[in-house]
């Protein structure tokens, strides 16, 4: 833009500038309702500090000293980290029902902001001991800041909470949000029980966790799990809307508890499981199996949709000629290859073979851009030739007269 090409519009309701502007001068637009600026403008000092008539503000640009205390109407506020703030210049604001703070700010106190629908706090941020305990009309918490005693049993409307491991949590504060549909908690909690969470979609916990025996069972709505926690006795059999599910190794599971989920997506087992059949599971993008994992003979065989697949568990004549999506494959050293089971694969971008392979032909794959071969692999010459794509080359086999033209 050309220089004060904005100065004279004092008409403006709304605002959004993500190209670059040097020198911007709102202070004039006192009508302006909806503000977001991108990280290439620059600000006037002091420019923002009288728009009265401001309902949404969004910053990623530079900017010293906000001062947003005379902003009354304010009700969407999102600052990001290349903000610094004036002190207690939220204090004011209640009617805000978005607010989302990832700059510095000391000494936030939100408790009379009774309308806070969506709340998501950086870890720059500190926060004023008990200021969230009432907030009712709460929907969304995302915290990454140092909190201590969080209570949350009073925010009955609270839908998605994402919790940091920088908060403690009061005993039981979980029990009575019957309502929640997303929940990640890398604190550390225990005896969480969500076994009344009947709306609850996505459950993520990590490994400060512990869980009351039993409460994932009937979780029917669930479509995305991922545990690090200790759990013994997983069973996810009724779970039949499961598209994503991430078990870490303290995971024990019940035999055959995942042999009824057709609608899974994403399969990532690091836990024990033995007699694993995958071969229903006709949707299967991205599967992932560690070690202690055991397969039927053939149940990857027919899996079309396959595009991620890495395998570290013992899997003996591996047939991947019908997984014609196939992008990323990694097989590590216990997997025996059916010969030629590569040849037609044209779709990969990364190949990563640690097992033994015999005369791997990689003339068709000319969309790879990531290979590492060890060496028990043995390449077709010449096959390298035409890989116009590829990037990334480690090669530890023998190979005879590479080229790199």
């Amino acid at each position: 833009m050309l220089p004060k090409s904005l100065d004279s519009l004092n008409t403006l309701n709304e605002l959004r500038l993500w190209c670059r502007y040097d020198g911007l001068n709102v202070s004039s637009c006192q009508s302006l309702r909806k503000l977001t600026l991108g990280n290439a403008v620059t600000l006037i000092p002091n420019s923002l500090h009288e728009l009265r008539a401001l309902e949404y503000l969004e910053l990623e640009c530079y900017y010293d000293d906000l001062d947003v205390s005379m902003c009354l109407k304010l009700s969407t506020l999102i600052l990001d980290k290349n903000i610094t703030m004036l002190p207690k210049s939220l204090d004011s604001l209640n009617t805000l029902n978005e607010l989302r703070v990832s700059c510095r700010y000391d000494g936030l106190d939100v408790s009379s902001c009774q309308s806070l629908r969506k709340l998501t706090l950086g870890n720059a941020v500190t926060l004023i001991p008990n200021s969230l305990r009432e907030l009712r009309a709460l929907e969304y918490l995302e915290l990454e800041c140092k909190y201590d005693d969080l209570d949350v049993s009073m925010c009955l409307k609270l839908s998605t909470l994402i919790l940091d491991k920088n908060i403690t949590m009061l005993p039981k504060s979980l029990d009575s949000l019957n309502t929640l549909n997303e929940l990640q908690l890398s604190c550390r909690y225990d005896g969480l029980d969500v076994s009344s969470c009947q709306s609850l979609r996505k459950l993520t916990l990590g490994n400060a966790v512990t869980l009351i025996p039993n409460s994932l069972r009937e979780l029917r709505a669930l479509e995305y799990l991922e545990l690090e926690c200790n759990y013994e006795d997983l069973d996810v059999s009724m779970c039949l809307k499961l598209s994503t599910l991430i078990l870490d190794k303290n995971i024990t599971m019940l035999p055959k508890s995942l042999d009824s989920l057709n609608t899974l997506n994403e399969l990532r087992l690091w836990c024990r499981y033995d007699g694993l059949d995958v071969s229903s599971c006709q949707s299967l993008r991205i599967l992932t199996l560690g070690n202690a994992v055991t397969l039927i003979p053939n149940s990857l065989r027919e899996l079309r949709a396959l595009e991620y697949l890495e395998l570290e568990c013992k899997y003996d004549d591996l047939d991947l000629t019908l997984c014609l999506r196939l992008r990323t494959c990694i097989l590590k050293d216990h997997i025996v290859v059916a010969p030629n089971t590569l040849d037609g694969l044209s779709e990969l971008n990364e190949l990563q073979l640690f097992c033994k392979y015999d005369r791997l032909d990689l003339s068709l794959c000319q969309s790879l851009k990531i290979l590492k071969l060890g060496k028990q692999v043995t390449l077709v010459r010449k096959s390298l030739r035409d890989l116009r794509e590829l990037k990334h080359t480690e090669l530890c086999c023998t190979y005879d007269d590479l080229e790199f033209d």
